[in-house]
């Protein structure tokens, strides 16, 4: 865990060795951010802001590209207020699909309808990270109440960068 501002921040990945697709194969698995607030002020995360970050065993970043051809808005549960003393999980499920003989993509839906990859992965070990960038303790943004779409201005977010530790995976052949 890393600690800013009595917030600890966890790179969450349970399944860290991963069998590589066949072609036409689709192999999912799913990584997140566990935070614990120990501060004494209560503090709102845009939890789908956390970008994922990926290392080969040199320590160099894997070139990534997100785009976007649709949006979603927020809902409550993308920005929960995180009281002292409390947690909170976001999960993101991503899929490793096979591009060509020994080349993978990694790939997954991140922000508000932004699609993530990364589409020149080999067997072998990489490290994941998740990079949090806010700037603004408060939006005025569309919230999804369920129904409708209503324009609110949200307060207590917490303001910082944090990268979250660095977890070890592999891909391997099965």
């Amino acid at each position: 865990m890393v600690e800013i501002d009595g917030i600890l921040f966890e790179t969450m990945l349970p399944v860290q060795t991963i069998q590589v697709p066949q072609p036409g194969e689709y192999v999912p698995f799913y990584f997140g951010v566990h935070i614990i607030n120990q501060s004494l002020i209560s503090y709102r995360f845009n939890l789908p802001g956390f970008f994922p970050e990926i290392f080969n065993s040199s320590g160099q970043q894997v070139q990534a590209s997100a785009n976007s051809n649709a949006r979603r808005r927020m809902t409550n549960q993308d920005i929960p207020l995180i009281d002292p003393g409390e947690r909170a999980t976001f999960w993101t499920t991503v899929g490793l699909s096979w591009v060509s003989q020994s080349c993978f993509r990694l790939s997954g839906y991140i922000s508000y309808g932004a699609v993530w990859s990364t589409s020149n992965l080999e067997l072998g070990t990489y490290h994941l990270q998740l990079a949090y960038r806010n700037h603004s303790p408060q939006y005025t943004t569309p919230l999804y109440t369920g129904t409708t779409y209503t324009t609110v201005e949200i307060c207590d977010f917490w303001v910082g960068t944090v990268n979250t530790p660095l977890v070890k995976f592999c891909l391997v052949q099965s």
